[in-house]
């Protein structure tokens, strides 16, 4: 078993990080990054990123992401679930419930969301926040086949109906002789 502290993954052989972590799914491509960053970690800050995450939030996020790999949700989570900041990292969960809530445009930005969500929830329910609605996402709100008859807010929800639109069939009026110029009499 691979312990969760950088000495410890540093020694684990990419075959044990790999067993570790594949319920995450991408384990071949974390694994190595996982070794990576604890590598570093050793290396930098001699395996304790308390100096780091002790920093204010962005100074916190911005020495995180200067790790290889580490982009913006993973600093996050550094922070929400190692230090306690205040924030509410966006997985792709959460983007896909903020879109379909228009919470948030299409396609919008990383922190677009997260600011968007965290201006709209209290900072001591940003943890359970984060953790319930990466499980909405997951039961109810899927990507693909997404529950939407069995969703609790379906009554406050603009996707179904966007869905319908979408989905649609568009009925094509037959055009009268003189607008088919193919037609001959």
């Amino acid at each position: 078993m691979v312990g969760v502290t950088p000495m410890a993954i540093s020694n684990a052989s990419i075959a044990e990080i790999v067993e570790a972590i594949k319920p995450a799914g991408m384990y071949n491509m974390r694994s190595k990054t996982l070794k990576q960053v604890a590598n570093r970690v050793i290396k930098l800050y001699d395996g304790d990123l308390t100096p780091i995450v002790s920093k204010p939030y962005k100074e916190a996020r911005e020495a995180l992401m200067s790790l290889p790999g580490v982009g913006e949700k993973t600093a996050d989570v550094v922070l929400l679930f190692n230090a306690g900041k205040p924030v509410i990292p966006v997985d792709r969960h959460i983007a896909r419930i903020a879109q379909r809530l228009e919470l948030v445009p299409r396609n919008a930005a990383y922190d677009k969301t997260r600011l968007t969500l965290e201006e709209t929830t209290q900072p001591e329910n940003y943890f359970d926040t984060h953790i319930k609605l990466i499980q909405f996402g997951r039961d109810t709100c899927k990507a693909q086949n997404p529950k939407c008859g069995e969703c609790i807010i379906n009554d406050i929800c603009p996707y179904p109906q966007q869905q319908a639109r979408e989905q649609a069939p568009v009925n094509k009026q037959p055009r009268s002789k003189s607008e088919n110029p193919k037609q001959t009499e």
